[in-house]
C-alpha cells in the first residue's frame, strides 16, 4: 500500500472531530469511524458489534487498551435481497469458519471515545 495514500494521525483526529461535531448522530457515528480507524474492521463488521462485545478496562487502570470481539458482519443488501424482508443480512466474518469470531484490541483513544459515547447514549449501539 502507497502510504501517500493513508491518513495521518492529525489527518484522522480532524476528520474524527469533524465528524463528532455534527448535529444530528455526531456522537454516535463518531464512535463508528473512531472504530473503523483504530481497529481496522470491515463496516459491515463494526455495525454488528455491539455494546456486550466490547470490554473496556477500568476508567482508573493503568493501561487503557479495550477489547472488541467481531463475531459476524451485518452488510446492507437492500430488503429485495433477504429472506427476512429488512436491510441488512447477517453473515458470518469474511474469510473465517463459519461461527469463528475475531477480538481486536482497541487503542486508548478509541477506549475513550467509546465510554464518551455510551455516556451520551440514546439509541442502542451498533
Amino acid at each position: 500500500m502507497d502510504k501517500r495514500s493513508l491518513m495521518s494521525p492529525d489527518q484522522a483526529a480532524a476528520l474524527l472531530d469533524w465528524i463528532r461535531r455534527r448535529p444530528r448522530g455526531g456522537r454516535r457515528l463518531h464512535a463508528f469511524f473512531a472504530t473503523l480507524y483504530y481497529c481496522g474492521p470491515r463496516p459491515e463488521e463494526a455495525v454488528a458489534i455491539r455494546v456486550k462485545d466490547v470490554t473496556l478496562p477500568d476508567p482508573g487502570a493503568e493501561d487503557q487498551w479495550s477489547e472488541l470481539l467481531f463475531h459476524s458482519a451485518t452488510p446492507e443488501v437492500g430488503k429485495q435481497w433477504t429472506d427476512t424482508g429488512e436491510i441488512h443480512e447477517e453473515r458470518d466474518l469474511k474469510g473465517r469458519a463459519e461461527g469463528e469470531t475475531r477480538t481486536v484490541p482497541g487503542h486508548p483513544a478509541l477506549t475513550r471515545i467509546l465510554r464518551q459515547a455510551h455516556r451520551g447514549r440514546t439509541a442502542p449501539a451498533g
